[in-house]
């Protein structure tokens, strides 16, 4: 029989172990396929699986193409892969991870997302002293100026991001200065400012991107001027910033 029953109920049911190999067979394809091909994908003589794929069809994890016989996902495999990323919060895990981090290093930071009006700071968290600032929760940040804003520039459409750069800009404003550091933060994945928007705080910001690639929001450590040091985009905490934000799976 399927379930191993020899004192060890860890060790499970090896049909539905099987079941496993097979979907993750079917998941990691380009494309359908055909029953040779999933075969040699899953080690599994082929009259087997097809036994297991009418099993799999019937209740919808498995789908079968009427026109070349090729198997694929079914509709039940796709919605409960819709259920799954609909239950987990890309926004809430980004938070712990930023949250830890600041612990870890006594800083204060905030996670933003992309607003009407820009970056909109929806998360704060005081890992240490707290700063007196005004970066508190419902804050737009500027794009132009700010650590978070040079990340929603670097990775956003810039259709989105054009209108708000060009009403934040005046006679001062150096265009080729900031697309010099719109760049310098795509290329490194992490957006720098030392006093720019605050007088005395110095920011690092790196993205956090969503399950289908887009941009879901900004992770941000501040500090006392200096603190991240001259080039603060290439400082530990920000590798570390920018490492953690990658362990994100949206």
């Amino acid at each position: 029989m399927d379930e191993q029953e020899n004192g060890d109920d860890r060790r499970g049911i090896q049909s539905i172990d099987f079941v496993g190999k097979v979907l993750r067979a079917l998941a990691a394809a380009p494309g359908p396929l055909n029953l040779k091909t999933l075969s040699i994908d899953t080690g599994v003589p082929a009259a087997k699986l097809h036994r297991y794929l009418t099993s799999l069809i019937r209740i919808g994890l498995a789908s079968q193409h009427e026109k070349d016989g090729k198997y694929d996902l079914g509709p039940l495999a796709i919605r409960l892969g819709l259920a799954a990323m609909a239950r987990r919060s890309v926004i809430d895990e980004a938070e712990k991870v930023l949250n830890d981090l600041l612990d870890r290093h006594g800083l204060t930071g905030h996670l933003s997302v992309w607003g009407e009006q820009g970056p909109v700071i929806v998360r704060t968290h005081h890992g240490g002293v707290p700063l007196v600032t005004s970066l508190g929760l419902g804050r737009v940040l500027p794009i132009t100026r700010s650590a978070t804003g040079l990340v929603f520039m670097a990775f956003l459409p810039e259709v989105a991001t054009a209108p708000i750069a060009r009403r934040e800009a005046n006679a001062a404003t150096d265009k080729t200065l900031l697309g010099r550091k719109v760049e310098d933060t795509r290329n490194r994945g992490v957006g720098f400012v030392d006093g720019t928007v605050i007088p005395g705080l110095a920011a690092l910001s790196v993205p956090v991107f969503d399950f289908d690639g887009s941009l879901a929001c900004a992770l941000t450590a501040t500090a006392l001027d200096g603190a991240f040091g001259k080039d603060g985009a290439d400082s530990a905490i920000a590798h570390e910033l920018l490492a953690a934000a990658n362990s994100i799976k949206g």
